[in-house]
């Protein structure tokens, strides 16, 4: 099986974690079998663009991760600033992918579009004209956010969902929303985590010690982008709130983002810069130091999918605390490896983390917990075989029945 993917999201030089989750996707069904090749769309950026601060990050300079046995090639595509232009992105990727895809049509299988806009738009516009079964994923805010602008874009999103042939839902709330925008079933999927690299750690005490912070302190790590969404700022205020009672309180913070400043001067001014550490976005390979040196995980999100850090830190071990949105309470269940909070609330946060602070006999029975959920649904050996036979049996409709795409489901 020869799978074509479109995608905006997907590792690289300025951020190793952005898309990780596609790319352990692909690396798990590359490993099934299948031969993968990658079209990455970045947005046209020329000179003198990328020499001013909101457009650097596009410039030449920024290249994709490699990815062993796989091409990767990057597309660029207009792109306007905007959430209005949403509904355009997927038309101008198209315009852009169109001539490359003719004369190789016969080279792949499937094609595949990673997150809804702009991907899975091109996605299906070039499926459509070449003919080729399409894929899509469900992501998070691509259907809990985006296709909610207006009317318009619900209809548009209707359309993508009905051109394919197979979705993939992070998630129950996400397949759900597939259902409801296209009566269309899709196949549930957590996460593709590697438990045999992310696991509870042999020496906590010492591994702080590696990374000079105190053995005897408590420590929280968060992980994310730096932005309002992600409840950074309610992380901020819950980390005063419990800091007055527990002044030893260690705050890790992983990611980057345009809430970082505001985030630093807050903490200045509550005198709490010497507790919290800003560690910039983090290789994943690095990453798994600065779960397992923690007694639990935040992650206070507003809206989400099934986030990659959370799945990441409960199969180290670590108890979390997450907000209760998109396909987060669904992936982590009611075992009680994970506090589920409702967003956006500071207070119920702080106490959350008061009552991990203070009872430690609970901190060990979530980990236990965390460590066994992430080993029934996260498993990337189990999930990979799972996708890998859902994008080998998705067919056209004319040979297969709507809605009813082998492996898919809604439950």
């Amino acid at each position: 099986m020869r799978i074509l993917t479109l995608t905006n999201l997907f590792p690289d030089s300025h951020d190793e974690r952005n898309g990780i989750f596609l790319y352990r996707q692909l690396q798990g069904i590359q490993q099934e079998g299948a031969k993968i090749e990658v079209w990455l769309a970045w947005p046209i950026c020329p000179w003198p663009l990328y020499l001013f601060k909101r457009w650097r990050e596009w410039g030449p300079e920024r290249k994709p991760m490699d990815f062993p046995g796989v091409k990767v090639t990057v597309i660029r595509y207009l792109r306007l600033p905007g959430g209005w232009f949403n509904r355009w992105s997927g038309l101008f990727l198209y315009f852009a992918s169109r001539n490359r895809l003719k004369g190789r049509r016969d080279e792949f299988d499937r094609l595949y579009g990673y997150d809804i806009f702009p991907s899975g738009d091109a996605a299906v516009r070039l499926g459509k004209r070449y003919e080729l079964p399409t894929l899509c994923s469900a992501i998070g805010v691509d259907l809990v956010q985006t296709s909610e602008r207006n009317e318009d874009m619900r209809r548009h999103t209707r359309w993508i969902l009905n051109g394919t042939v197979g979705v993939v839902a992070c998630g129950k709330e996400l397949a759900d929303a597939v259902y409801h925008y296209a009566k269309k079933d899709s196949i549930k999927l957590y996460g593709v985590v590697d438990l045999e690299v992310f696991k509870p750690p042999k020496d906590r005490p010492a591994l702080r010690l590696s990374l000079q912070l105190p053995v005897d302190a408590p420590v929280m790590t968060f992980s994310g982008y730096l932005i309002d969404r992600k409840g950074v700022q309610e992380l901020i205020s819950a980390f005063e709130a419990v800091s007055r009672r527990h002044p030893k309180l260690n705050l890790i913070i992983c990611g980057d983002g345009p809430e970082r400043e505001s985030m630093k001067r807050r903490l200045r001014a509550a005198k709490l810069e010497n507790q919290a550490r800003f560690c910039g976005n983090v290789p994943p390979e690095e990453m798994i130091q600065w779960f397992q040196v923690a007694d639990f995980f935040v992650l206070p999100s507003k809206c989400e999918g099934v986030p990659n850090a959370l799945m990441e830190a409960m199969a180290c071990g670590v108890p979390c605390i997450a907000g209760a949105v998109g396909g987060v309470p669904d992936a982590v269940g009611t075992d009680g490896g994970v506090l589920l909070i409702p967003p956006g609330n500071p207070e119920t946060l702080a106490q959350a983390i008061e009552t991990l602070l203070s009872q430690p006999n609970v901190r060990e029975k979530m980990s236990r917990q965390a460590r066994k959920t992430a080993e029934q649904e996260f498993d990337i050996k189990r999930n990979s075989r799972r996708l890998f036979d859902y994008f080998l049996q998705a067919l056209p409709a004319e040979t297969d029945t709507p809605n009813k795409v082998a492996g898919g489901s809604r439950r």
